[in-house]
């Protein structure tokens, strides 16, 4: 009997498991972007001040779409 090497979960997958795994951690960054964007246009003025930005850079930002870093 051939025997195989030992496979830890989560370090080696192949096939149609690492495509769909793949798949859905883009989904999930997709979304967390697309939610910290809402988030930051919807911050006040003070509250912009306060990170250290302005309404230009958060335009400039929202305006990308969801799937640009």
């Amino acid at each position: 009997m051939e025997s195989r090497p030992h496979r830890r979960p989560g370090l080696q997958k192949s096939g149609a498991f690492a495509v769909a795994a793949n798949a859905l951690a883009l989904v999930r960054t997709w979304r967390k972007r697309s939610h910290r964007r809402r988030q930051l246009a919807a911050m006040s003025g003070r509250e912009l001040q306060d990170i250290g930005t302005c309404w230009a850079e958060v335009a400039t930002e929202v305006a990308k779409p969801f799937w640009h870093d």
